[in-house]
């Protein structure tokens, strides 16, 4: 997300020098700093004592969380004259400064609207099913992220796909920055239809060409849910809409 967000802004109508800090990068010249600094959370601590301008803190429902042990450096860690936090999915929605609604935003064109589709499965576990039922669609939902729990089922999921005659791929959350770019463009490329995922791409990837996420087991946290749903909002010109579909299962299969 820190590199996607450098790359807009050093990109026109932006054009900005832009410096990434984290992923291996060395702390910034606190005598040369560039006129924008994107910093991961895990990295704040390289930016401790600077000040800025402007600070904005994305995907701050992270913050918000008592298991993140990096919110303090992030928000106090460096000064600035103005400080906000952005997120799509705060957890309290309650006395926000500001609100720019979903519907606003399609109305008024930065991102696409989207349907939900339920998928009801004999059972939870089925990925015949799952792979019967995108092998059948793959033509209208391609290009198609399917979300799963568990890293076995989704590589169990490509492979049969492949055998059905879907180009379809995997990649895990233990994959290397190489790897995971190589996949992104497979499937924005068109070289692949299908990418099964589990613990990766579920926040900030940016695929415009992504026509579909397919959450192919059930999911526990709404917020979670939203993140990866919204990677189907992001306006192409050959995509009309996005489609989330979500797989479930009848009461007496669970």
């Amino acid at each position: 997300l820190a590199r996607q967000t450098a790359d807009e802004l050093q990109q026109a109508p932006f054009n900005l020098k832009v410096t990434v800090v984290g992923d291996g990068e060395a702390p910034p010249d606190s005598k040369a700093l560039p006129p924008v600094l994107v910093c991961v959370y895990a990295s704040a601590a390289k930016v401790r004592g600077l000040s800025f301008r402007t600070k904005i803190m994305d995907e701050a429902h992270h913050l918000e969380s008592r298991g993140c042990k990096r919110a303090q450096e992030v928000r106090e860690g460096t000064q600035a004259a103005f400080a906000g936090e952005f997120s799509a999915t705060f957890r309290d929605q309650r006395n926000l400064d500001f609100n720019y609604s979903l519907d606003r935003a399609i109305a008024d064109g930065p991102v696409s609207d989207f349907v939900v589709t339920i998928a009801l499965l004999t059972k939870g576990d089925n990925i015949e099913a799952v792979a019967e039922l995108l092998r059948e669609k793959h033509f209208e939902w391609a290009p198609v992220l399917v979300v799963f729990n568990r890293t076995q089922r989704a590589k169990d999921c490509a492979k049969l796909l492949r055998r059905m005659g879907v180009r379809a791929g995997f990649v895990g959350g233990m994959e290397t920055k190489k790897g995971r770019e190589g996949a992104k463009h497979n499937l924005s490329s068109g070289a692949w239809e299908v990418l099964c995922v589990c613990r990766v791409f579920n926040e900030g990837t940016s695929i415009s060409e992504l026509r579909t996420v397919f959450f192919a087991d059930m999911r526990s946290s709404t917020i979670g849910l939203q993140q990866v749903a919204m990677r189907v909002t992001r306006k192409h010109a050959a995509k009309p809409y996005g489609n989330v579909v979500v797989a479930m299962c009848s009461a007496g299969d669970r």
